[in-house]
Protein backbone atom coordinates (compact mmCIF):
# COMPACT_ATOMS: atom_id res chain seq x y z
CA UNK A 1 0.00 0.00 0.00
CA UNK A 2 2.95 2.56 0.57
CA UNK A 3 3.37 2.02 -2.76
CA UNK A 4 0.40 3.18 -4.13
CA UNK A 5 0.44 6.22 -1.74
CA UNK A 6 3.74 7.49 -3.30
CA UNK A 7 2.52 6.81 -6.63
CA UNK A 8 -0.74 8.97 -5.44
CA UNK A 9 1.37 11.63 -4.15
CA UNK A 10 4.49 12.11 -6.03
CA UNK A 11 3.03 10.79 -9.60
CA UNK A 12 -0.52 11.14 -10.42
CA UNK A 13 -0.73 14.60 -12.02
CA UNK A 14 2.21 13.63 -13.93
CA UNK A 15 0.42 10.18 -15.08
CA UNK A 16 -3.37 12.17 -16.08
CA UNK A 17 -0.75 14.31 -18.16
CA UNK A 18 1.14 11.57 -19.56
CA UNK A 19 -2.01 9.51 -20.78
CA UNK A 20 -0.86 6.74 -18.63
CA UNK A 21 -3.37 4.52 -16.61
CA UNK A 22 -1.53 2.59 -13.86
CA UNK A 23 -3.01 -0.35 -13.18
CA UNK A 24 -1.33 -2.04 -9.39
CA UNK A 25 -1.94 -6.41 -9.85
CA UNK A 26 -2.07 -8.15 -6.34
CA UNK A 27 -1.21 -11.63 -5.78
CA UNK A 28 -2.50 -13.79 -3.34
CA UNK A 29 -4.76 -11.24 -1.52
CA UNK A 30 -6.68 -13.72 1.26
CA UNK A 31 -8.97 -11.26 1.16
CA UNK A 32 -9.86 -11.21 -2.53
CA UNK A 33 -12.14 -8.43 -4.15
CA UNK A 34 -12.78 -7.41 -0.25
CA UNK A 35 -9.69 -6.87 0.28
CA UNK A 36 -9.02 -4.32 -2.90
CA UNK A 37 -12.09 -2.34 -1.82
CA UNK A 38 -10.18 -2.42 1.40
CA UNK A 39 -7.21 -1.04 0.15
CA UNK A 40 -8.71 1.08 -2.23
CA UNK A 41 -10.48 2.72 1.01
CA UNK A 42 -7.30 3.44 2.76
CA UNK A 43 -5.05 4.77 0.08
CA UNK A 44 -7.76 6.61 -1.51
CA UNK A 45 -6.35 6.12 -4.61
CA UNK A 46 -8.03 6.43 -8.27
CA UNK A 47 -5.78 3.80 -9.83
CA UNK A 48 -6.92 0.36 -10.85
CA UNK A 49 -6.64 -2.22 -8.39
CA UNK A 50 -6.44 -6.06 -10.00
CA UNK A 51 -6.19 -9.25 -8.33
CA UNK A 52 -4.54 -12.15 -9.47
CA UNK A 53 -5.60 -16.45 -10.07
CA UNK A 54 -5.43 -18.02 -6.38
CA UNK A 55 -2.31 -18.51 -4.79
CA UNK A 56 -2.90 -22.27 -6.07
CA UNK A 57 -2.84 -21.54 -9.53
CA UNK A 58 -0.24 -18.92 -9.70
CA UNK A 59 2.53 -21.47 -8.57
CA UNK A 60 2.39 -22.97 -11.61
CA UNK A 61 3.95 -19.63 -13.35
CA UNK A 62 5.47 -18.65 -10.12
CA UNK A 63 9.58 -18.40 -9.99
CA UNK A 64 8.85 -18.75 -6.04
CA UNK A 65 10.70 -15.30 -5.01
CA UNK A 66 8.74 -12.43 -4.11
CA UNK A 67 8.95 -9.56 -6.52
CA UNK A 68 7.28 -6.27 -6.83
CA UNK A 69 8.32 -5.23 -10.31
CA UNK A 70 6.75 -2.55 -12.12
CA UNK A 71 5.98 -2.64 -15.83
CA UNK A 72 5.46 0.08 -18.60
CA UNK A 73 3.30 -1.43 -20.99
CA UNK A 74 2.31 0.63 -24.37
CA UNK A 75 -1.06 0.66 -26.20
CA UNK A 76 -0.45 -2.35 -27.90
CA UNK A 77 0.34 -4.38 -25.17
CA UNK A 78 4.40 -4.44 -25.87
CA UNK A 79 6.44 -4.04 -22.74
CA UNK A 80 8.58 -1.24 -22.61
CA UNK A 81 10.33 -1.01 -19.87
CA UNK A 82 10.84 -2.64 -16.55
CA UNK A 83 11.86 -1.71 -13.20
CA UNK A 84 12.86 -4.14 -10.67
CA UNK A 85 11.52 -4.15 -7.08
CA UNK A 86 11.58 -5.98 -4.06
CA UNK A 87 9.57 -6.23 -1.09
CA UNK A 88 11.33 -3.27 0.96
CA UNK A 89 12.28 -1.64 -2.00
CA UNK A 90 9.77 -0.29 -4.97
CA UNK A 91 9.92 1.97 -7.93
CA UNK A 92 8.86 5.47 -7.22
CA UNK A 93 6.85 7.94 -9.21
CA UNK A 94 9.64 9.97 -9.97
CA UNK A 95 11.32 6.59 -11.68
CA UNK A 96 8.36 5.86 -13.08
CA UNK A 97 8.09 9.44 -15.12
CA UNK A 98 11.49 9.34 -15.99
CA UNK A 99 10.96 6.40 -17.89
CA UNK A 100 8.12 6.91 -19.75
CA UNK A 101 9.28 10.56 -20.69
CA UNK A 102 11.60 8.88 -21.94
CA UNK A 103 10.53 6.03 -24.07
CA UNK A 104 7.86 8.69 -25.32
CA UNK A 105 11.01 11.02 -25.98
CA UNK A 106 12.51 8.47 -28.79
CA UNK A 107 11.41 8.77 -32.71
CA UNK A 108 7.98 7.55 -33.67
CA UNK A 109 9.03 6.81 -36.73
CA UNK A 110 7.52 3.02 -36.60
CA UNK A 111 4.19 4.79 -35.23
CA UNK A 112 4.08 2.56 -31.57
CA UNK A 113 6.21 5.40 -29.95
CA UNK A 114 3.89 8.70 -29.58
CA UNK A 115 6.05 12.43 -29.10
CA UNK A 116 5.79 13.34 -25.59
CA UNK A 117 3.18 16.63 -24.85
CA UNK A 118 4.49 19.83 -24.10
CA UNK A 119 3.69 19.56 -20.56
CA UNK A 120 5.79 16.30 -19.91
CA UNK A 121 8.57 18.00 -22.21
CA UNK A 122 8.74 21.09 -19.98
CA UNK A 123 9.11 18.80 -16.93
CA UNK A 124 11.83 17.03 -18.52
CA UNK A 125 13.55 20.21 -19.27
CA UNK A 126 13.53 21.67 -15.86
CA UNK A 127 14.50 18.14 -14.57
CA UNK A 128 17.79 18.15 -16.56
CA UNK A 129 18.67 21.79 -15.64
CA UNK A 130 18.04 20.87 -12.08
CA UNK A 131 19.63 16.96 -12.76
CA UNK A 132 22.50 18.63 -14.38
CA UNK A 133 24.31 20.41 -11.28
CA UNK A 134 22.68 17.35 -8.81
CA UNK A 135 24.53 14.99 -11.27
CA UNK A 136 27.29 17.19 -12.60
CA UNK A 137 26.36 16.48 -15.84
CA UNK A 138 26.67 19.05 -18.75
CA UNK A 139 24.79 17.16 -21.08
CA UNK A 140 21.90 17.72 -18.94
CA UNK A 141 22.36 20.98 -18.95
CA UNK A 142 23.10 21.58 -22.79
CA UNK A 143 19.93 19.48 -23.15
CA UNK A 144 17.37 21.20 -20.91
CA UNK A 145 18.95 24.70 -20.99
CA UNK A 146 18.98 27.63 -23.57
CA UNK A 147 22.00 29.12 -24.63
CA UNK A 148 20.98 32.60 -23.83
CA UNK A 149 20.13 31.82 -20.17
CA UNK A 150 19.60 34.72 -17.96
CA UNK A 151 19.69 33.75 -14.24
CA UNK A 152 20.14 35.67 -11.38
CA UNK A 153 20.02 34.25 -7.82
CA UNK A 154 19.24 35.79 -4.77
CA UNK A 155 20.37 35.14 -0.76
CA UNK A 156 17.91 34.60 1.84
CA UNK A 157 15.10 37.10 2.43
CA UNK A 158 16.73 40.79 2.00
CA UNK A 159 16.65 40.39 -1.69
CA UNK A 160 19.61 42.28 -1.67
CA UNK A 161 23.03 40.19 -1.97
CA UNK A 162 22.37 39.01 -5.73
CA UNK A 163 24.71 36.70 -8.20
CA UNK A 164 23.90 36.13 -11.85
CA UNK A 165 24.53 32.83 -14.24
CA UNK A 166 24.90 32.78 -17.66
CA UNK A 167 24.72 29.77 -19.77
CA UNK A 168 28.36 29.42 -20.16
CA UNK A 169 29.31 29.77 -16.53
CA UNK A 170 26.39 26.80 -15.55
CA UNK A 171 27.89 24.79 -18.00
CA UNK A 172 31.63 25.37 -16.71
CA UNK A 173 30.89 25.02 -13.00
CA UNK A 174 28.63 21.60 -13.84
CA UNK A 175 31.94 20.44 -15.45
CA UNK A 176 33.93 21.63 -12.47
CA UNK A 177 35.57 19.10 -10.28
CA UNK A 178 34.10 21.15 -7.56
CA UNK A 179 30.80 20.19 -8.56
CA UNK A 180 31.58 16.59 -9.56
CA UNK A 181 33.02 16.37 -5.58
CA UNK A 182 29.53 17.47 -4.57
CA UNK A 183 27.14 15.45 -6.20
CA UNK A 184 23.55 15.14 -5.06
CA UNK A 185 21.73 12.52 -6.91
CA UNK A 186 19.06 12.20 -4.12
CA UNK A 187 18.60 15.71 -4.02
CA UNK A 188 14.99 17.77 -3.52
CA UNK A 189 13.67 18.53 -6.98
CA UNK A 190 9.87 19.47 -7.23
CA UNK A 191 8.53 20.97 -10.38
CA UNK A 192 5.13 22.50 -10.47
CA UNK A 193 4.41 23.47 -14.03
CA UNK A 194 2.09 27.04 -14.17
CA UNK A 195 1.18 27.38 -17.85
CA UNK A 196 2.12 25.90 -21.23
CA UNK A 197 0.82 28.14 -24.06
CA UNK A 198 2.04 27.68 -27.82
CA UNK A 199 5.93 27.97 -27.26
CA UNK A 200 6.41 29.57 -23.79
CA UNK A 201 5.85 28.55 -20.37
CA UNK A 202 6.71 28.64 -16.87
CA UNK A 203 7.04 26.47 -13.64
CA UNK A 204 8.56 26.18 -10.18
CA UNK A 205 11.31 24.37 -8.76
CA UNK A 206 11.64 23.48 -5.19
CA UNK A 207 15.32 22.28 -4.80
CA UNK A 208 18.29 21.36 -2.22
CA UNK A 209 19.71 25.01 -3.26
CA UNK A 210 15.92 27.24 -2.60
CA UNK A 211 13.06 27.66 -5.11
CA UNK A 212 13.59 28.66 -8.73
CA UNK A 213 11.12 30.34 -11.09
CA UNK A 214 11.34 29.44 -14.73
CA UNK A 215 10.48 30.77 -18.11
CA UNK A 216 11.07 28.20 -20.75
CA UNK A 217 10.64 28.25 -25.16
CA UNK A 218 10.22 26.29 -27.47
CA UNK A 219 11.85 26.22 -30.76
CA UNK A 220 12.59 23.82 -33.58
CA UNK A 221 9.92 21.16 -31.30
CA UNK A 222 12.56 22.05 -27.99
CA UNK A 223 11.40 22.97 -24.79
CA UNK A 224 14.43 24.88 -22.95
CA UNK A 225 14.96 26.67 -19.92
CA UNK A 226 15.55 30.80 -20.84
CA UNK A 227 15.06 32.54 -17.19
CA UNK A 228 15.71 31.82 -13.86
CA UNK A 229 15.46 33.99 -10.90
CA UNK A 230 16.54 32.22 -8.08
CA UNK A 231 15.76 32.59 -3.85
CA UNK A 232 18.63 30.90 -2.55
CA UNK A 233 18.33 28.83 1.51
CA UNK A 234 19.94 31.91 3.65
CA UNK A 235 23.00 30.31 5.60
Amino acid sequence: MRQLVELKSNGAKQFEELGVEVVAVFREEKEGIGGLKKIKARTKVDFTLALDTPSKATMAYSNGRKEFDNYVIDKDGVIRGVIDGSLKSRAQAEQLVKMITSLSSESNGSGSKPPMDDRAAVDRAVLDYVEGIYEAKAELIERGVHPDLKMTGYKGSSMKDSSTMTYTKLVDFVSSDNAKMNMTKDGLKKVEIFSVDDNLASAKLKSNWGVDLLHLVKEDGKWKVLQIVTQKKGE
